[in-house]
């Protein structure tokens, strides 16, 4: 499949139009000056070695010259083989801690701050290996599962927070615990935690967790952040964190739990102090494990026949410049001229591949993924191209790697609709299925993978990939079912209790009445009293017009609501274990 690479530069050819213009004009106003000398068949014989025909080949050339040389701008293309590249290294999971204790600042800015900057340098130190991010704090939870897309990884760093957690406290025992199950069941080596927190553990299951993953063959770095005489926790509405008694929170690093930890998981334990120095010696040793074949990376090339165009133009102008406009030397300028057309074309070299899609190759290969960007970009049609462009697959491969996932998608979008080559779509597919899968986004990454899939159905990584972005969809799915469920029994319960007031409003404005009622009653029998002597012989007050049935009643009612509330403090006493600690 031929394509011009810039077919932008087709709008020179105009040029064509207005230089005949030009020569039109000019040979007019030359002709203009002869008339002025005498006529023309005289002014010839005047000068007999001046030969017309022979500027107009010259001009002739000249056009022609202009033509190919933007044919050779256009740069015609010949689509290529795709190159396949192996991605070798391991997988890290970072867990950071986001407990309120993070806002401490012992360390300036803040300890979260400190620990998001450590986090980041490893990430740029580490890169070309498989990392993901586990936030924790009374809970723990996956924000990027496992992936070589930095992009998406610096992204959810930057944006974490203690708000994030639902739950405050620090449980170390649980990010380890989430971190090993983050990992390929199937095969433990090859791995590595970074556990970045001040290490002031609300529970005891961090060491148990961390043997555990040290017999497994992970290797369990840590790196304590703060310091030893701590600092109270400014909170960001500018408040001193304060405990249930309102005592000021003094929040201090366990070096010795993180030093515990690191060593039980066979890896070692770091005292954040000097950024630069830290992040150098956790890189140092995570480089000291195995590395393994991470998945393969692909990119297309193309052949570029430029050079034939521009070879044939200069060959053009060579043969106008030596070819004489009047007799004199002209056999010996016409011999040169046949001579260079003749022997120039045997030097000229073989295909060659594109060089930006060359340099945008090299780049990709020392992980420098913005000039691969910028080189592959070189090689893309305009956008109102129709053309295939395989180099597009390549270009979103290094936008991928490069942060910008969005632009990256649609690249992959435009070759997998696009492409004629099944394969080509359907890798394109696949990776646009990976970049919705990093976006939790399991509908569309489903989506994505059956695409590919459909245009290559025996390719494993896909099923496999599919069967787990339905996994996970067939997860959000249940737990939107349970939330929506949780949200009916809110309602129904609010729905209850607003028929309830209803009725104890209704009974109490009876109550109400029949007061009014009695209070009536009793104004009118005061009324027809006699007055005067006859006051002493007045009957006695009646007793209460409340019936035994109501007062059974309300004896019942009082019962149920003692009762309620002797449930509640039990169920208090018995509910789920809750952290006495939330920093």
């Amino acid at each position: 499949m031929f394509r011009f690479q810039h077919q932008e530069y087709f709008i020179l050819l105009l040029l064509i139009g207005v230089v005949v213009f030009l020569y039109i004009f000019y040979r007019g106003w030359r002709k203009k000056k002869i008339a002025v000398l005498g006529k023309e068949d005289l002014v010839r014989d005047l000068m007999p070695s001046y030969q017309p025909i022979l500027t107009k080949i010259k001009f002739s050339l000249l056009l022609t010259a202009l033509f190919f040389g933007v044919l050779g701008m256009a740069n015609l293309q010949k689509r290529g083989k795709i190159e396949k590249m192996t991605q070798k290294g391991i997988d890290i999971m970072i867990a950071l801690d986001i407990s309120n204790s993070m806002y401490a600042q012992d360390l300036k800015p803040s300890r979260l701050e400190k620990a998001k900057l450590f986090a980041s340098k490893l990430i740029d130190k580490m890169n070309g290996n498989r990392i993901g991010l586990i936030l924790f704090a009374g809970r723990s939870y996956i924000s990027v599962p496992l992936t070589s897309d930095v992009a998406a990884l610096k992204m959810n760093l930057n944006l974490a927070n203690p708000k994030m957690a639902p739950t405050q406290g620090t449980v170390m025992g649980d990010a380890l615990q989430m971190s090993y199950e983050s990992f390929n069941s199937k095969d433990s080596k090859h791995k590595a935690i970074v556990m970045i927190s001040d290490g002031e553990a609300h529970e005891d299951k961090a060491i148990r967790e961390a043997e555990k993953i040290g017999k497994k063959g992970i290797m369990l770095c840590t790196v304590g952040v703060g310091s030893a005489e701590g600092s109270n926790i400014l909170m960001p509405n500018d408040e001193i964190k304060t405990d249930r008694e309102g005592n000021e929170v003094i929040s201090k690093m366990n070096a010795a739990e993180l030093k515990k930890v690191a060593e039980s998981g066979q890896g070692i334990f770091v005292n954040l102090s000097s950024i630069g120095a830290d992040v150098n010696q956790i890189a140092n040793r995570l480089n000291q494990i195995s590395k393994t074949n991470l998945g393969q990376s692909r990119l297309a090339n193309y052949t570029s026949y430029f050079q034939y165009f521009l070879v044939i133009m200069l060959l053009l102008v060579l043969l106008e410049f030596f070819l004489p406009s009047r007799k004199s030397n002209q056999r010996l300028r016409t011999a040169f001229s046949l001579f260079v057309f003749l022997v120039l074309p045997q030097f000229v070299g073989a295909q060659t591949i594109d060089k930006n899609i060359y340099k945008g190759n090299q780049f990709y290969k020392k992980q420098e993924y913005k000039k691969a960007a910028t080189a592959y970009e070189k090689t893309v049609a305009d956008k109102n191209a129709k053309t295939k462009n395989p180099a597009r697959f390549n270009l979103g491969n290094a936008l991928l790697r490069a942060k910008d996932p969005e632009q990256a998608l649609k690249q992959y979008e435009y070759v997998g609709v696009k492409a004629k080559d099944d394969k080509m779509s359907s890798y394109a597919f696949h990776n646009a299925g990976n970049v919705m899968a990093e976006q939790k986004k399991w509908q569309e990454a489903v989506n994505y993978y059956k695409a590919s899939l459909k245009k290559n159905p025996g390719a494993k990584q896909t099923q496999y990939n599919l069967a787990y972005a339905q996994k996970k969809l067939k997860q959000q799915q249940q737990q939107k079912n349970q939330d929506k469920d949780k949200k009916k029994d809110k309602d129904k319960k609010e729905k209850n209790k607003n028929k309830k007031d209803k009725k104890e409003k209704e009974k109490k404005e009876k109550k109400d009445d029949k007061k009014e009622e009695d209070s009536s009653k009793k104004k009118e029998s005061d009324q027809s009293k006699p007055d005067g002597k006859n006051q002493g012989n007045q009957p006695k007050p009646k007793p209460s017009n409340m019936s035994k049935q109501q007062a059974t009643k309300i004896l019942d009612a009082l019962n149920r609501a003692e009762k309620k509330i002797k449930g509640k403090k039990a169920k208090q006493q018995s509910g789920a274990y809750r952290l006495e600690k939330d920093w």
